[in-house]
């Protein structure tokens, strides 16, 4: 599996907020690694594989996938070192918001109808 097929390290950098650990934001290999594991997670919590049929997918069913995969890599980045936030009330609203996102992309691209609508079929 190559990594950054759903979104840019960027995108999931910037989902962690202004404080996250500055060596993980900067270690390429892990933020792959977790780029990897979050689009496998999409695609084995919706069954179906979406790195595959990624050409076919339409242009507001990737904005999802971004979302969902940005959402779902900013909160590993977080959970990495919660305590470089200002108060860890900050970084739980963080993750909060982040898992709200992920499981909202989740809902949709499984269900059978939406997926039909953005071109996974």
């Amino acid at each position: 599996m190559s990594p950054w097929n759903f979104c840019g390290s960027g995108s999931a950098i910037a989902e962690a907020g202004a404080n996250a650990n500055s060596i993980i934001i900067a270690s390429g290999s892990t933020l792959a690694a977790y780029s990897d594991k979050v689009e496998g997670d999409i695609c084995g919590q919706t069954e179906y594989d979406f790195i595959t049929n990624y050409s076919t997918i339409s242009a507001s069913g990737k904005k999802l996938l971004d979302s969902a995969a940005s959402a779902g890599i900013a909160n590993k980045i977080i959970k990495y070192d919660p305590g470089g936030y200002n108060k860890l009330l900050e970084a739980q609203t963080i993750l909060d918001v982040n898992d709200a996102v992920y499981r909202k992309g989740i809902d949709a691209l499984s269900n059978i109808n939406f997926r039909k609508k953005i071109g996974a079929v």
